[in-house]
């Protein structure tokens, strides 16, 4: 029988960094992970900088489609203008920055388990994110201080008109839409009529159910993303700089080739800690990098 394993959570960030999920002092709410390619990875090392993508170039070809319905007959039929309108606003004015998030712990998680060296579940140790956004596991995987990046983002002017929302995304095992009413519509009919694009972030930013059903809720289907997403609008690129500020660590792919490693140690420039990740049939590994 295995011993009974105590969680008393730290909230040191840089500890939680390179402990297990079966370390007492393990705490998952601490970091985010971001996914990226190699030649991606050297734009953010190089330019301190992390870049939004566009809404409408993800990979779920539901994403930047409004989640918008109508119960009433009245509601229905000036639905139209709405959606036009909102199809246009996913297109080109929102964008996102996504990361993962650790594995919640389940008693079924611990059997079996070292909780010396043994990452499974842990945020930079997703086989399929590595598959999907670490190019095949060549890529890198940037593990970032969740407090210290969104108090940044509440803090600084720049940000105050461009991101919307932080927060976890909801998965759901059936589409489930944002209903609307005919009145709400004839607000918003009126009130875009302007075209104005303050306006669009203005009524984004003070509709939390309807930006939570439209931009933080997926198909059960992408549940392996554990995704936290930042949104943001503008119809120009979106920046979060000073990534320095934020980064905790960087693990890179257990294929990425010995040329590729050594460029992003050289871009590292040994001021955050390097670990490439090796996965077994048993156990997930962290392994030193050496020149």
């Amino acid at each position: 029988m295995n011993p009974k394993i105590k969680f008393n959570k730290t909230n040191n960030a840089e500890i939680n960094s390179w402990i297990t999920l079966f370390d007492e002092e393990f705490n998952d709410e601490l970091l985010l992970y971001h996914y990226t390619s190699f030649n991606k990875a050297c734009k953010i090392l190089d330019g301190n900088t992390f870049r939004f993508s566009k809404l409408s170039l993800t990979n779920d070809p539901i994403e930047a489609k409004p989640k918008i319905t109508a119960r009433s007959d009245l509601a229905k039929k000036n639905l139209h203008t709405v959606l036009l309108h909102f199809e246009k606003v996913n297109k080109s004015s929102l964008k996102l920055l996504c990361f993962s998030k650790d594995t919640k712990i389940k008693d079924e998680m611990k059997i079996n388990k070292n909780p010396i060296n043994d990452y499974t579940g842990r945020g930079f140790s997703l086989p399929r994110m590595w598959a999907q956004y670490g190019d095949n596991n060549k890529g890198v995987c940037f593990i970032v201080n969740k407090k210290k990046l969104i108090d940044d983002i509440n803090n600084r002017a720049i940000y105050r008109n461009r991101i919307i929302c932080c927060d976890d995304v909801m998965y759901k095992s059936f589409f489930n839409p944002y209903h609307i009413n005919n009145e709400e519509l004839a607000d918003l009919n009126e009130y875009f009529s302007t075209d104005d694009i303050l306006l669009d972030f203005q009524f984004l930013k003070d509709n939390s159910s309807f930006i939570k059903f439209n931009y933080f809720c997926k198909a059960k289907d992408w549940e392996h993303e554990n995704e936290f997403r930042i949104l943001g609008f503008s119809n120009d690129e979106i920046n979060i700089n000073h990534t320095s500020n934020y980064i905790e660590g960087i693990v890179i792919g257990e294929n990425m080739d010995a040329t590729n490693t050594r460029i992003i140690h050289l871009l590292n420039n040994n001021e955050k800690p390097l670990y490439r990740i090796k996965f077994n049939y048993d156990a997930c590994n962290l392994e030193n990098i050496n020149f």
